[in-house]
């Protein structure tokens, strides 16, 4: 799958695809967050 993205998004799927490449973190993780609206 190909995700083209600008900013700070990009470093961090990069950042992503490299430990999963090196095999550190498994391909079928799940992330997930919320924001509270400045709460």
């Amino acid at each position: 799958m190909i995700i083209q993205v600008k900013g700070d998004l990009s470093d961090l799927l990069a950042g992503v695809d490299e430990v999963v490449s090196k095999g550190l973190l498994m391909k079928n993780m799940f992330v997930q967050g919320c924001s509270g609206g400045g709460y």
